[in-house]
């Protein structure tokens, strides 16, 4: 997966992030809406300088990131997935 829980906690505490390509970053976040992802050092270096130069695009993905953990990977969010998964068998 190559994910994990402090891409979370992260987002949860609002603040902008940016994480380098992994299959599962994409699973359960949207980069651009609400992560950043670099491909290799010459792409986290030109987003590094646009995101420190853009303070509007990093405040606006921290946020969405924030209210997408708050509402697609809370506690309680995760526990009516079980049920719904456990509902079907």
């Amino acid at each position: 997966w190559g994910g994990n829980i402090r891409l979370f906690e992260t987002a949860a505490a609002g603040i902008f992030q940016i994480t380098d390509e992994r299959p599962g970053v994409r699973e359960w976040f949207t980069p651009g809406e609400n992560i950043v992802t670099y491909s290799d050092e010459d792409d986290l270096r030109e987003k590094v300088a646009y995101y420190l130069a853009h303070d509007d695009e990093r405040t606006r993905i921290a946020t969405a990131g924030q209210a997408h953990v708050y509402s697609a990977h809370s506690y309680d969010a995760r526990a009516a997935e079980l049920e719904r998964l456990v509902a079907e068998l």
